[in-house]
């Protein structure tokens, strides 16, 4: 019957006021009209459907059949994405009925409606009520489709062995029918499944099975999503080759037919293994294209994921304009994590001022992200905030605030019994002192960078506080310690293979022994 007719009949039914029948005659061409893509006029007769089956149930109609009326409301608001007016009226449909045949039906709604409602255990237990009324009047396909709902509802609940066992209990169901799309839709909740069972090999499996009868339901969304799961599995795996390649079919998939959330978390995935396999530039440039979508689907927890990842990788490839941006953008977001993250956002800013040389943007952001470590109260945290703030003011010539703050990071760095980030205080101080001009004073911290430089092995800042103490007896006119201390430094960059500051300290002997005193003090 074509939809125009059952809307006639339907129309016949209403005016004589057999609103049972109405409302069934409706909803049948509501289905109909939705069939050939006419929305607009399905829900109009959705609609009447409901109104027709509250009619009923209000008259209890010419007919006298209440339980269908409730049926056929429930059935309406389902369609018109009421689920909270749909649950009453099929509960009491359910209630009020004998043997009618469309109870397994109705079951299977309420197991619907309450899932659109977030109650996930509701949903499970009508589904399992409508699964006998099925098998009594032979149908395998709804029966095999209740089930694949059933585990859908259980991997929901993250009960995923008991998804898992269910997906097993409808194939044989769904084979009898030819119904490859439910087939293949088993098959992928089994191997995701599986996947959260950290089972990845098998789920592998799994998934390359439902790809099959995807692939013979033409469904190209569903073998996209396919391919993303087995990239990801990969990546568990740790082969991040595997992971790239199949991430790449389901983009191929994805860019032209997909869903926008297994988009995002795909491009998400192909950076991932992008970074892994060293290709830092790729990454990037597919971590800006997650984000946008990101963005507009509101998924916090990919969003502040993208942002981490992408900021890692410019700081590491040194673009500090194109980081900069990123962290800017994205505080919006950061503002809702943890006070650790948003404190870490702001040392990161901080970081990228530095780089930029925009140091009072820099020390503006190391000290907000004290602010935010100081209510947390980590140690190290505040040590390096406090660290960077005293290295800021260096820089802006605030010598004697730079100290205080240096202070501060080296009680914090005894507290955790961090030599190296110690001396490195100590070398900033030294530093501030020499900035003053303030030779003499700046020698004890320079001497005290070099006792803990020597604890923490770290010959880098060692051969720079030897040169700096150099440049220091230059100026106390004192040439025997200069060039003692630039012999010293001399030899500390040749082991560290800096052949151009170890020519640099051999000139600047060499000149001291020639009396032309040009401290190159830093």
């Amino acid at each position: 019957m074509s939809e125009a007719q059952l809307l006639e009949n339907a129309e016949k039914a209403e005016k004589a006021s057999d609103y049972a029948l109405a409302s069934e005659l409706y909803l049948e061409a509501g289905n109909a009209f939705q069939n050939v893509g006419n929305y607009t006029k399905a829900r109009e007769c959705y609609l009447k459907a409901a109104i027709n089956g509250a009619e009923g149930v209000a008259t209890k109609g010419k007919t006298d059949k209440p339980a269908l009326c409730y049926f056929n409301t429930g059935m309406a608001f389902n369609k018109l994405d009421r689920p909270e007016k749909a649950v009453g009226c099929l509960e009491s449909a359910v209630r009020e009925a004998k043997n009618e045949s469309w109870l397994g039906t109705a079951y299977f709604q309420l197991g619907v409606a309450y899932d659109l409602l977030g109650e996930r255990e509701k949903s499970v237990d009508r589904h399992e009520k409508a699964v006998p009324y099925f098998l009594k009047a032979d149908n395998p396909k709804m029966v095999g489709v209740s089930y694949l709902s059933i585990a859908m509802r259980y991997f929901l609940l993250k009960k995923y062995k008991a998804a898992i066992k269910t997906c097993e209990k409808a194939i044989p169901y769904l084979g009898k029918t030819q119904a490859d799309n439910y087939v293949g839709d088993c098959y992928y909740y089994m191997g995701y499944s599986n996947q959260k069972l950290n089972k990845n090999i098998t789920a592998i499996d799994w998934l390359k099975r439902a790809i099959n009868y995807y692939e013979k339901a033409e469904r190209q969304d569903r073998i996209a999503a396919c391919y993303a799961q087995i990239g990801y599995c990969y990546g568990e795996l740790e082969d991040y080759t595997k992971m790239l390649e199949f991430s790449k079919k389901a983009i191929e998939i994805l860019e032209q037919k997909g869903d926008p959330i297994t988009l995002a978390s795909t491009y998400l995935n192909i950076a991932r293994a992008q970074i892994k396999l060293g290709d830092k530039n790729s990454a990037a440039e597919n971590l800006k294209k997650a984000i946008p979508i990101l963005e507009s689907l509101k998924n916090r927890e990919s969003l502040v994921y993208s942002y981490i990842q992408l900021v890692n990788i410019y700081d590491e490839l040194g673009m500090y304009q194109e980081m900069l941006e990123q962290l800017e953008k994205s505080i919006p977001v950061m503002e809702g994590e943890s006070t650790q993250t948003l404190g870490n956002w702001h040392y990161k800013m901080g970081r990228a001022y530095n780089e930029l040389k925009i140091h009072d943007q820099a020390l503006e952001a190391y000290i907000r992200a004290l602010e935010t470590y100081t209510e947390v109260g980590d140690e190290e945290s505040m040590g390096n905030a406090q660290m960077n703030i005293g290295g800021q003011l260096v820089h802006l010539r605030r010598q004697k605030e730079a100290i205080m703050h240096l202070d501060e990071a080296i009680k914090h760095f005894q507290k955790i019994g961090d030599n190296e980030k110690i001396g490195r205080c100590y070398y900033n101080i030294s530093l501030a002192y020499i900035r003053m001009e303030k030779y003499k004073e700046s020698l004890k911290p320079a001497e005290e960078t070099i006792k803990y430089a020597k604890k923490a092995n770290d010959n880098e800042i060692m051969a720079a506080t030897l040169y700096n103490i150099g440049n220091v007896y230059i100026k106390l006119n004192d040439s025997k310690k200069a060039i003692d201390y630039m012999e010293k430094a001399a030899k500390l960059y040749q082991q560290l293979g800096n052949r151009e500051l170890a020519m640099k300290c051999a000139e600047k002997i060499k000149r001291i022994r020639l009396g032309v005193w040009l401290p190159d003090l830093p």
